[in-house]
Parts: C-alpha cells; sequence; structure tokens
C-alpha cells in the first residue's frame, strides 16, 4: 500500500516564532493552540533547528476546519490573559465593572421615576386664572317652565365674581349664545378667551335648591374643582354667595376684605318674592318695550313681597333705564322713576354688584 506524500521542507516552519509570524499571532496564543486545540505541530528529535516545527499544509487545513473554534478562543483570549497574570486582581475588577453596573442601572431607574413625577405634577398643577366663564347652568327640574329660575342663579352667579377685582367674569351675554351647546369645553374657552369655565346644575325641589358647579381648565378640559351647594328656598341668596366665594378662591383671586364681606353678607328672601325677580329679569334680558314693562310690573311685586328687597329696586331702576334706551318713554318720565329706585336699592343694601352704576345714575 502507497504512503501518502510528505510535505517538502520548504512548506515547512522551523520554530515557534516562524509559527506565529505566519499565523499572525504571538507565541503564547500558538503554544495554546497546540496545547487545546490540537493545531499540529510536530517536535524534533534532536537540538539542531529548534524543539518544534509545523507544515504550512497541514495549518491551513486546521484553520479552515477549526475556523469557528479559533473564533471563540480568541473571544476568550483577553479574559485567559488576565486570569493568568493577575487573577486576583481581575476578579476585583469584574466585580467592581458588576457594581458600577447595577449603580448605572439604578440610577436610570430613579431618573425615570424622578421624571415620571416632576411631569406629573406639572401636569397636574393649575395654571393660573385671570379670566373665568360661567356657563349657563343646567335645569335639572325637567320642568323647562323652570328655565327662568335657572337663569337667574347663573346670572347672579356671574354678578357675584364680577364684584371679585383681580378676575375677569365674562358678561351673560356672551355666555348665553353656548346655552345647550354640545361643544367641548376647551372650544368653548378658546372662542370665549378665558382660562377656566364654570359649568354646571341648577334643581329646584318644593322648598330646596341645589346647585352643583364645576370649574374646569379652559386649556385642557380638565376638571379642577366640584362641589354642591343646598340649601333652603328662603336662603338662596345665602346659596348664590357660598358658591361664588368657593370658585373664587379655587382661582385663587385676590380678593379685598370688602369683597369677601360682600360675597358673605346675605338675607333670607321671601320664595314668591324671589320668583318674582326672578321673572323680572327674565323679561328685562329681552330688553324690548312690552318685556321691560313686563319685567317692571314683575320687579314692583317681588317689592310688594319683600320690601326690603334691594335688588328689586335695583331691577326697577333698570327697567327704567332700559324704557328710555329704546326710546320707549321719554327721559322726564323714566329719569325720576329711575333715580328714586336707585336711591331706595342703596339705602338698603350699598354693596349691591349694580351699586356703582347706579350711583351715577343718582348722582
Amino acid at each position: 500500500m502507497s504512503q501518502p506524500a510528505l510535505p517538502s521542507t520548504e512548506d515547512r516552519l522551523d520554530s515557534w516564532k516562524d509559527i506565529a509570524v505566519y499565523l499572525k499571532r504571538d507565541i503564547s496564543t500558538v503554544q495554546r493552540w497546540e496545547q487545546r486545540e490540537k493545531m499540529p505541530v510536530h517536535r524534533h528529535l534532536h537540538d539542531r533547528r529548534g524543539s518544534v516545527y509545523a507544515f504550512r499544509s497541514e495549518l491551513d487545513v486546521w484553520l479552515e476546519t477549526r475556523r469557528t473554534r479559533l473564533k471563540q478562543d480568541a473571544e476568550m483570549r483577553a479574559v485567559d490573559g488576565v486570569e493568568t497574570l493577575a487573577p486576583a486582581s481581575a476578579l476585583r475588577s469584574l466585580a467592581r465593572l458588576q457594581w458600577m453596573r447595577a449603580a448605572v442601572t439604578t440610577a436610570l431607574v430613579l431618573a425615570s421615576i424622578a421624571y415620571l413625577v416632576v411631569s406629573s405634577r406639572v401636569a397636574t398643577t393649575p395654571r393660573m386664572i385671570r379670566s373665568v366663564a360661567v356657563l349657563p347652568l343646567q335645569n335639572l327640574s325637567g320642568d323647562s317652565g323652570q328655565d327662568f329660575f335657572v337663569d337667574g342663579m347663573t346670572e347672579a352667579l356671574i354678578e357675584r365674581l364680577s364684584s371679585v377685582q383681580g378676575v375677569r367674569v365674562i358678561s351673560r351675554t356672551s355666555v348665553m349664545q353656548f346655552k345647550g351647546a354640545k361643544m367641548p369645553l376647551p372650544e368653548i374657552a378658546s372662542r370665549l378667551r378665558v382660562d377656566a369655565v364654570v359649568e354646571g346644575s341648577v334643581l329646584r325641589s318644593g322648598g330646596r335648591v341645589r346647585i352643583t358647579a364645576r370649574l374646569v381648565d379652559g386649556g385642557t378640559g380638565r376638571q379642577q374643582w366640584a362641589h354642591s351647594y343646598e340649601r333652603d328656598l328662603n336662603d338662596v341668596l345665602t346659596l348664590q354667595g357660598e358658591v361664588a366665594r368657593a370658585i373664587a378662591g379655587e382661582i385663587q383671586a385676590r380678593m379685598t376684605p370688602q369683597e369677601a364681606g360682600r360675597l358673605s353678607r346675605s338675607r333670607t328672601v321671601n320664595p314668591a318674592a324671589l320668583e318674582a325677580y326672578l321673572l323680572g329679569r327674565h323679561y328685562w334680558d329681552q330688553y324690548t318695550e312690552e318685556s321691560l314693562l313686563k319685567g317692571l310690573d314683575y320687579f314692583e311685586q317681588a317689592i310688594k313681597l319683600d320690601p326690603g328687597y334691594a335688588a328689586a329696586y335695583a331691577g326697577i331702576a333698570e327697567a327704567w333705564a332700559g324704557l328710555d334706551f329704546i326710546g320707549a318713554r321719554p327721559w322726564e318720565e323714566a329719569g325720576p322713576n329711575m333715580r328714586e329706585a336707585a336711591t331706595r336699592a342703596l339705602a338698603i343694601d350699598d354693596t349691591l354688584v349694580k351699586a356703582p352704576e347706579m350711583r351715577v345714575d343718582v348722582e
């Protein structure tokens, strides 16, 4: 049987250095490959040419078949070198590395939590409110005949809040166009150019009245505050002041002691007189000769039922002013009647919201 041909001497590498140069590695690496990976290396039986030799052709075949293992070994080489040269130092370095990784991970987690907390606070912190619109309150009685009463509560809240300096309150005329509107609150706030809106409802049942109010951020539509207030019908003036005072507190309006006292001051009112007064306001708002005369009649009825009802006297003054303004009555008739009613209103209660206007009329 014929023997395989032996590699030629020109194919031979005669030392560890030559083998390392051929494989483009250092001597320690190729020696380790010979021990661990069975790299084909031959040893001389004498010392004339050094201790080892190898053939390029055999190394090429070995490299081709062992390429995957060599790649893995190359990746482990750095670790092996550290463990060989200084195992204790390497372990300490590894421990420090693990500690640093844990510290960095913990710091990232804490930073993320802090960011979420700060973002949440920023998102939920109400912005400064400098302007507000009281939208028409909703009638929950189910009786459209009570709309005048509910609209009267809306107007009363607007007037009470308007007496507080430092906050701009949108007029009743502007907000009434949104009565029953099915629009997002931020859109309404944008149209009215206000920072916040107040919406709510009124329920009149028997001799009790309940007002539910809700303060909503005009930019986000997020509710900032909500509460319900309920009192007897003859305490409705107190109820109006209580709701207005709470809203003013929520929007952080700066109230003078006089303003705070005006919102807190209240009196009982005859329920029938209250209803007559609110009907008078309902017709006055229509601002025609017929409606102004009808409103004037209801204001006078309210005074007969409750002679100390200052708001009813103010209503009479406004009705006469309206009749003069639209030319339905001459100033010679309307002027004296307006001054007389305004004087009576101020004499009873000089803290009325409309007091400044009536003082001008009287003077």
